[in-house]
């Protein structure tokens, strides 16, 4: 019954991802939480992540100029999860660090507070961007903070800046498999249903990309925030 269930989610986890460009590793870890430990939600998102974003990574036309104008990010990402991998903090804490942080920006997003990052600034600001996002990667398993809203910032095109989050998040969730396997936390049990959840997270992720075509861009900015709000509250509740 417990494997069903977390076949289940990683459908929703795949729409969600579908249809934002992001969000696999945040639901599937968020509704997981409820009848698995953190630890263990963690180390079963890496393979359907890893999966889902090489192949968003790939599609766009735009992977090699990204690469090249994000790189200090994806150093930083890199950086950051080893050394958030070397920390033992109080589980809960982390938990609770990570839902205000994501109700602080759904509520700016739900409040349309435009971010705008002058040029002279994304270099300086990459690279520590990067760096937080991989220490919070590494103490909850998501890594959607601070480097979407990063992103978001630089107003990227909108086919670009899926693959931008798709780029990020190929090295995020590369990166994090490599902490959970170097600490013992990912045993060859996790890995098999892992990579069992793939399934059902493409088939999510596809159901989502046809409802991005179909939904007024309004109005799916407004739901992914009010997405992000409730999966904050839930972190903050368990």
């Amino acid at each position: 019954m417990e494997t069903l269930l977390i076949l289940c989610v990683f459908v929703v986890a795949g729409a969600v991802k579908g249809l934002s460009g992001l969000g696999l590793p945040t639901v599937g870890i968020a509704l997981m939480g409820v009848f698995v430990p953190p630890a263990e939600a963690a180390a079963l998102v890496v393979v359907p992540a890893f999966l889902t974003n090489v192949w968003q990574a790939l599609r766009g036309g735009a992977l090699i100029s990204l690469a090249r104008r994000l790189w200090p990010l994806l150093a930083g990402i890199v950086v950051g999860t080893v050394w958030g991998g070397q920390w033992r903090p109080d589980p809960h804490l982390a938990r609770l660090v990570l839902a205000e942080a994501l109700m602080l920006y759904a509520m700016l997003g739900l409040l349309e507070v435009t971010m705008v990052l002058p040029p002279r600034l994304e270099a300086w600001l990459a690279a520590p961007v990067g760096v937080l996002t991989g220490v919070l990667s590494a103490l909850t398993g998501v890594f959607v903070l601070p480097s979407v809203p990063f992103l978001q910032a630089l107003r990227l095109p909108p086919v670009q800046m899926v693959q931008a989050l798709g780029l990020c998040f190929t090295l995020s969730s590369a990166s994090l498999a490599v902490m959970l396997g170097s600490q013992g936390s990912m045993g060859l049990s996790h890995l098999i249903l892992s990579l069992a959840a793939t399934v059902p997270a493409l088939g999510g992720m596809v159901l989502g990309a046809w409802l991005r075509h179909r939904v007024p861009p309004l109005v799916f900015r407004r739901v992914l925030f009010v997405f992000l709000f409730a999966i904050g509250v839930h972190l903050l509740l368990t």
